[in-house]
C-alpha cells in the first residue's frame, strides 16, 4: 500500500512543471475502471443481434451523457475486438459492477464485467461531442504484474519506481500519454496508460523504455482502444 500510494502521489505531480509554463496542476481522484470481457460460456459476442448491439450503444452513450461513464469503447486486438473498457465516475467499484450488469449486451449474456479502483487525474477526460459511434481512436495499456516478475530489493524497487514514473513524464510530454493511473486493489493488473497515438509501434517504443518493463516487473497488454468522439482531449500545440 505504501509504493500504491507513492505512485499515486508522484503521478499526480509528474505532468506538472514550474508554474510560469501555465500547465495546469492536476488533483488525483479515484475512478472505477471495467473491463468487459467476451463470456467464456455465453454466446458468441461477434455474432450479437444488432438489436442487442444498438442497445449497448445507445447505453453506453446515456450513462456518457450523464457524466457517469467518462471513457467507454470496445478493445481491438489487431482486426478482432475482444472487449471493452471504461472509466466511471462512481464511487465503488460495486456501483459500476451495477451500471454495468444493466448493459443490455452482459443482461443477454455476451459479456462479463471486471471492475477495479482507479486513481487517475482528475478533469482529463472530456464530454463526448457525439455518443452515436465509437470513433476517436487511442491506444489502451493494461500495466500488469508478470507471473515470473523478479524479486527485488527496496533500493532496486525505488530505482525502477523512478524510472517509471520518468518514463511516464517523457510519454506525456511528448503529447503521446494522455492519462496514467495505478489501481486501487492488489491484482495482477498494476494500472493502466492511455494514449493518443495511433501508431501501435510508436506506443511499444515508448513503453520499452521503461525501466519496470524492462526488468519484468511490469509487462504491457496492449489494444487499440476507439472511444466516443471528443472524449480524448487534443494533442497540445507544440
Amino acid at each position: 500500500m505504501v509504493r500504491l500510494l507513492t505512485w499515486i502521489v508522484l503521478l499526480a505531480v509528474a505532468p506538472a512543471v514550474p508554474a510560469e509554463t501555465g500547465e495546469p496542476q492536476f488533483e488525483m481522484v479515484e475512478y472505477q475502471f471495467a473491463l468487459l470481457w467476451p463470456h467464456e460460456n455465453g454466446p458468441d459476442a461477434d455474432h450479437a443481434d444488432a438489436a442487442t448491439v444498438d442497445a449497448h450503444v445507445a447505453y453506453l452513450g446515456k450513462l456518457s451523457t450523464a457524466g457517469r461513464v467518462l471513457a467507454a469503447g470496445p478493445l481491438i486486438d489487431g482486426v478482432r475486438r475482444v472487449g471493452g473498457a471504461f472509466i466511471l465516475d462512481v464511487g465503488t467499484v460495486d456501483e459500476a459492477e451495477t451500471l454495468l450488469a444493466a448493459d443490455p449486451a452482459v443482461r443477454a449474456g455476451y459479456l462479463v464485467v471486471e471492475a477495479h479502483p482507479l486513481w487517475a487525474a482528475k478533469g482529463i477526460l472530456q464530454k463526448p461531442a457525439s455518443v452515436d459511434r465509437f470513433m476517436q481512436h487511442s491506444f489502451l495499456g493494461l500495466l500488469k504484474r508478470p507471473a515470473d516478475a523478479p524479486e527485488f530489493d527496496e533500493a532496486k524497487l525505488a530505482e525502477l519506481q523512478r524510472g517509471h514514473l520518468a518514463n511516464m513524464e517523457v510519454m506525456h510530454r511528448a503529447g503521446e500519454l494522455v492519462l496514467a493511473g495505478p489501481m486501487g486493489d492488489d491484482t495482477v493488473l498494476r494500472g493502466i496508460l492511455i494514449f493518443r497515438t495511433e501508431k501501435r509501434d510508436r506506443v511499444l517504443e515508448l513503453v520499452s523504455h521503461d525501466p519496470s518493463v524492462a526488468a519484468n516487473r511490469l509487462e504491457l497488454e496492449l489494444y487499440e482502444w476507439r472511444l466516443f468522439e471528443g472524449t480524448l482531449p487534443p494533442r497540445p500545440a507544440e
